[in-house]
């Protein structure tokens, strides 16, 4: 069932840890300003590459690889976008998922080829953005590529907290390219101390609405 959020966007509640995929206070606000403008946009603004690899920590509804698409397409800059979700959404409708924002209603054709996409299979959603999913957990998974911007969007460490540790920042620091970045709405304290142990230059900066802070971190 979708949940309404408070900038128009619909959520979701996971049936199995009981939380949701997005904020209440706006699933739309809270991917563009903690993904798209923290960690891609501020990655290209200061790299000025044209060809991107983004790696995701949890599919989810898809939702940010929708936007990243989106920002893709109006910026004109090559995107390969790898996504990894351990418990992936059955039947979801993403038709209606997006239909209460006006804006992203054109986007319905490739919102729907991105959650029609074969796990394990590279798709070329468009020349310039393709999409490859893992059914997996993190804690297994091996990349096989560098990657310049991670969406870490994990259910929260309360929920998962074995996606949080020490071991898997390590990981995510190993699988970003030097000037590579990370951001997660999560502002936890220890969280922001893994990243430090993990090599990580950590960053606290404002947070989506509703949430003083979020976090940023940088290998150098």
């Amino acid at each position: 069932m979708f949940i309404p959020t408070k900038d128009g966007s619909f959520t979701i509640e996971h049936p199995l840890y009981k939380v949701n995929y997005h904020s209440i206070h706006g699933a739309y606000q809270e991917s563009n300003h903690v993904f798209i403008h923290a960690a891609l946009d501020y990655f290209i603004l200061n790299n000025k590459h044209k060809t991107i690899n983004i790696f995701e920590m949890g599919f989810g509804t898809g939702f940010n690889a929708l936007l990243t698409y989106k920002y893709a397409s109006e910026n004109k800059i090559t995107i390969n976008y790898d996504s990894i979700d351990n418990f992936p959404l059955e039947n979801f409708d993403s038709q209606s998922y997006i239909e209460p924002l006006r804006e992203l209603n054109s986007y319905s054709t490739i919102f729907n080829m991105m959650h029609h996409a074969k796990w394990g299979i590279e798709c070329s959603i468009v020349d310039y953005f393709k999409l490859t999913k893992y059914n997996q957990s993190i804690i297994n998974f091996s990349a096989i590529k560098k990657y310049d911007v991670i969406y870490f969007d994990a259910f929260a460490p309360t929920a998962q907290p074995e996606l949080w540790s020490l071991d898997i920042m390590s990981k995510m620091y190993d699988m970003l390219n030097n000037g590579g970045i990370l951001t997660t709405y999560c502002a936890q304290g220890q969280l922001k101390r893994n990243l430090k142990q993990a090599g990580f230059i950590v960053e606290s900066i404002p947070g989506p609405l509703y949430k003083r802070e979020m976090t940023r971190a940088i290998k150098l």
